[in-house]
């Protein structure tokens, strides 16, 4: 159902959140229940990082609001370092990123199998007792610093404000859909697909049987070459 529905639905939770502020060398780490960090206490006061943003919204704002009592999020208050890759030509992908910059600190490829282990179900029974829960821990700090260190390698930290516009726009649409006629599509379908199928009987009739269905685009070319009309191709 998309990004919006996972982050709203009641199965979904945060098992922990790792941040750092800028330019600060320690990365914190938050458990639900603990005390609301600065930063999520007063969003408007901070400009928020991270890589692949849209996700990070919607699950502050889905799951953050529902159960963690983290105030609104708004998309003026976050930059998307994904986004501010794609300016460069630097690749989409944190771990990818993250190699081609040479920061300090990678992703950590044991990630998916943490993730899967945790995060997708049947979910474990035990978390904190799991032996693998401290490795989670520690991979949830690495992507912090992993995005940090992706952050201060690129040439700047902002969006430019075309580029602001349409990142928080796609956002908006992959978030709230976009209006469709739903009615006048579906006749509308309708109709090409009337119109289509009384073509295809005209079809062999034209073409004195050589082509008995639009789709055969190698029997098209070469009735239209035989006619001297040279088509490439369809």
């Amino acid at each position: 159902y998309g990004l919006k529905h996972y982050a709203e639905d009641k199965s979904t939770g945060i098992l922990m959140m790792s941040y750092r502020y800028h330019d600060e060398p320690k990365t914190y780490i938050w458990f639900p229940g603990e005390p609301l960090p600065a930063f999520v206490q007063s969003p408007q006061d901070y400009q928020l990082y991270a890589f692949n943003a849209e996700f990070e919204y919607a699950i502050w704002n889905g799951t953050g609001r529902r159960i963690n009592k983290f105030p609104e999020l708004k998309l003026s208050f976050i930059t998307c370092v994904m986004a501010l890759c794609s300016r460069y030509g630097i690749p989409q992908s944190l771990g990818v990123a993250a190699d081609v910059l040479k920061t300090p600190i990678r992703k950590n490829p044991e990630g998916y199998m943490l993730i899967k282990h945790f995060c997708v179900p049947p979910f474990p029974s035990v978390y904190r007792g799991d032996p693998r829960w401290e490795r989670f821990v520690s991979y949830c700090i690495d992507d912090t610093n992993a995005e940090y260190g992706v952050l201060k390698a690129l040439p700047a930290e902002h969006l430019n404000e075309e580029e602001r516009w349409i990142w928080e726009e796609t956002v908006r649409m992959n978030t709230e859909g976009i209006p469709v006629d739903y009615v006048s599509a579906k006749q509308i379908r309708r109709e090409a697909e009337n119109y289509r199928a009384a073509n295809y009987e005209l079809l062999p009739d034209l073409t004195e049987g050589r082509i008995t269905k639009i789709t055969q685009t190698q029997r098209i070319v070469k009735y239209c070459n035989d006619y001297d009309v040279q088509l490439p191709d369809c």
